[in-house]
């Protein structure tokens, strides 16, 4: 009961906080006329939907909220609102009474819908809770480990399946592969996480023969873009100063720089998404800009050529649809004349090249029809017009050349570009969708709220999203290969003696006597702050990572990259590592119970690394390690006689993972969250920095998620 009670206080904060500040927003412009200097969108009306904004993202972090009645909660009040201001569109500006009067039945309406989700959230609870499966099948210690996997499950039951169900069958249309392993949370992390400038400037510094990077720095996982967001806030910003210049003075000279800036905003914004995605780093900025100008340009003129010769065609009964069959090629056939084909062989590269000719096609043409209706309509008109243009770029014209150019690249690698390759099925099948979709967006059909926009943009984006995919599994293979090739002078030779030596003289397990210490750091992450007191009991700990050669002889398979039998294993799951545990009669550490191991119990020292402060003596890292991981107690043991636990493989935890857990953390035997998407990971591995190898520092990873960097310890119980 403590934990309903308190998840629907903390979605009546919600509900009070986004109603307050709405209102406050929506009475306080229209009384001072703010917004009639300003004017900076069509109307003020987009006041309206920051709260809703706001709400789904607090119900996208609220795990305990059942997601499709959370969001048929939002939707529903922001139907409504959309409504009202469609009927007292004038009126609004004239009495914000009525706009109060909206947000309160909407915000009634959004706390029903917490309150339905909360509820229907804890009957399923307490239907798991209550199970004799859930209840005896699994050690007690694992327990609260695991039952948040089922809470995340069950949650999240319909909205996974529909969302897989549709993915799938666009994939399987495209001919890609179906997306795996992506958590769009995860994907995004970095956006609102403080950056200095020297990263932006590092970001752009890319390209050139001294700043590519080797294919054995590339980091394969998925990107984190955030560059592409400081882009756009800083082209609004200037965009909104232009529309307040001109509503202020009606200079006509503000009105070229308006157009510019309002046309490009969203669109530039989104291709420095896709540079960043472009994870190989082998593409200039110089020949982004190039591709964008240039190509952009020359899309437009051979467009508006083959415009001419289906005029010839009697293909008027399409309408605006021909423009799918006439500009897709006209995009692809301006970015094969531009783009140094040669030289770029990867796949995330033709998409880098794609979304840099949809860019500059779309900016172009956004900036002709504003400036065309601007002339006239106005300048009301006109930005209306940039703004709705702005807003649905990423889901046209960008996305289609993108997926186009990546398929064209998916064919034709390293190889000489050939007729046949258009002929390819690999290529003509995203073609073909591409040509569709924009077809579809053209066509006289509608629904309500852009509705039609949003579901043909989310098709090109799963796309997309698979075809990143495609390319970072492309660069992965590159990536083993170049490492194995190099490793292959250096392997050591393991001797049966070598083997007995970890596996029968030395002890299995270092027995850690129970105390108190201070987890966390103050000059770390903001996932390592506050440091806090912890009191974890006595236990047993691994001395060594587990060893492919234990992982095999329990589980029957070795899934390792890096084969050795004396080397951590890796490439296992958080639920491969569970399984292990469970198998042996042992489970995976809390995440307090690694760090006050790690740290050298009640002997601690207070080294920044396990075992001292030079990280070389200590760890294999990115520096020392040679890109492979290394037999297990090389290195110098912490103070209780562990070995590696800095470095050589991340270690799996039992913990979900939180950002914010420390705030929240009990100090006596912490366990971690109730729920959450990712699970702990500590340490370090033969890939990191310094930074990522120090004690305090934090990651985690989708339960299903391997690399060749991630391993585990296990421990027992005193």
């Amino acid at each position: 009961m403590t934990d309903k009670f308190s998840e629907l206080n903390s979605g009546k904060k919600i509900i009070l906080i986004a109603s307050a500040v709405s209102l406050i927003s929506l009475f306080l412009p229209w009384n001072y006329k703010l917004y009639d200097r300003m004017n900076a969108f069509k109307e003020g009306e987009f006041i309206l939907f920051i709260p809703y904004i706001y709400l789904i993202i607090k119900i996208l972090q609220k795990k305990k909220i059942n997601m499709l009645i959370g969001f048929i909660s939002v939707i529903i009040p922001m139907i409504f609102t959309f409504f009202f201001i469609t009927l007292y569109s004038e009126d609004l500006h004239q009495n914000p009474l009525i706009g109060m009067y909206i947000f309160f039945i909407s915000s009634i309406l959004i706390f029903i819908g917490l309150i339905l989700g909360v509820k229907v959230n804890h009957q399923k609870t307490d239907i798991l809770t209550t199970s004799p499966l859930g209840s005896s099948s699994r050690p007690s210690k694992l327990s609260v480990a695991e039952a948040p996997s089922n809470d995340d499950k069950n949650n999240n039951l319909n909205t996974e399946r529909i969302t897989a169900k549709l993915s799938g069958q666009v994939t399987k249309l495209a001919g890609v592969e179906k997306l795996e392993g992506i958590d769009l949370k995860a994907f995004f992390s970095e956006v609102f996480r403080r950056h200095t400038k020297e990263e932006v400037e590092e970001y752009f510094t890319v390209g050139t023969a001294s700043t590519t990077p080797s294919i054995e720095d590339v980091d394969t996982t998925w990107p984190r873009p955030w560059v592409f967001l400081k882009t756009f806030l800083g082209a609004l910003a200037i965009y909104i100063l232009f529309v307040m210049g001109w509503n202020e003075f009606q200079n006509i000279n503000l009105i070229p720089g308006l157009i510019i800036m309002g046309s490009f905003a969203v669109p530039f914004s989104t291709l420095i998404f896709f540079v960043e995605v472009n994870v190989r780093r082998n593409v200039s900025l110089y020949q982004v800009i190039r591709l964008l100008f240039v190509g952009g340009i020359l899309s437009l003129i051979i467009s508006l050529i083959l415009f001419e010769v289906t005029g010839e065609l009697e293909l008027d009964w399409l309408g605006a649809s021909v423009a799918g069959l006439v500009e897709e090629p006209g995009k692809l056939l301006a970015l094969l004349t531009v783009a140094n084909i040669s030289k770029y062989k990867y796949r995330l590269n033709g998409l880098l090249f794609g979304a840099a000719v949809g860019t500059g096609f779309a900016a172009f043409e956004s900036a002709g029809y504003a400036l065309l209706w601007g002339l006239e309509e106005g300048s009301d008109t006109m930005k209306s017009i940039i703004m709705t243009r702005g807003m649905l770029s990423p889901f046209a014209h960008i996305a289609w050349t993108a997926m186009c150019s990546a398929a064209l690249w998916r064919v034709k690698g390293d190889r000489r570009l050939s007729f046949s390759m258009f002929k390819d099925e690999r290529f003509l099948r995203i073609f073909a969708i591409a040509v569709v979709l924009h077809m579809i967006w053209n066509s006289p059909l509608n629904l309500p709220f852009y509705g039609k926009n949003i579901l043909l943009g989310a098709v090109a984006w799963i796309v997309l999203l698979a075809l990143i995919q495609d390319g970072l599994k492309e660069l992965k293979e590159e990536k083993v290969k170049a490492i194995t090739s190099k490793n292959k002078v250096e392997e050591p030779v393991i001797s049966e003696m070598s083997e007995m030596t970890i596996d029968e003289t030395k002890p299995k397990m270092v027995f850690v006597e129970g105390g108190a210490f201070q987890m966390g750091s103050n000059n770390g992450d903001s996932d390592e702050k506050p440091v806090h007191t912890v009191t974890v009991d006595s236990f047993w700990i691994d001395k060594y990572e587990v060893t492919q050669a234990e992982y095999q002889k329990v589980m029957g398979t070795n899934p390792s990259f890096f084969k050795c039998d004396d080397c951590p294993v890796e490439g296992v799951s958080w639920k491969d590592a569970t399984e292990y545990a469970r198998r042996v009669g042992k489970r995976l550490p809390t995440e307090a119970e690694w760090e006050y191991a790690a740290r050298g119990g009640n002997q601690s020292r207070g080294y920044q690394y396990a075992g001292g402060n030079n990280l070389d003596e200590v760890a294999w890292y990115k520096i020392n390690s040679g890109c492979k991981t290394h037999r297990v107690g090389e290195k110098q043991p912490n103070e209780l006689g562990l070995y590696d636990i800095t470095g050589n493989v991340w270690e799996w935890c039992a913990d979900c993972y939180d950002k914010k857990y420390y705030k929240q953390s009990q100090p006596d035997n912490p366990t971690g969250p109730s729920s959450g998407w990712y699970r702990v990971l500590r340490g370090g591995s033969w890939d990191s920095d310094g930074g990522n190898c120090r004690l305090a520092n934090r990651d985690g990873n989708a339960p299903d998620g391997r690399g060749s960097d991630v391993g585990f310890r296990c421990v027992r119980d005193y």
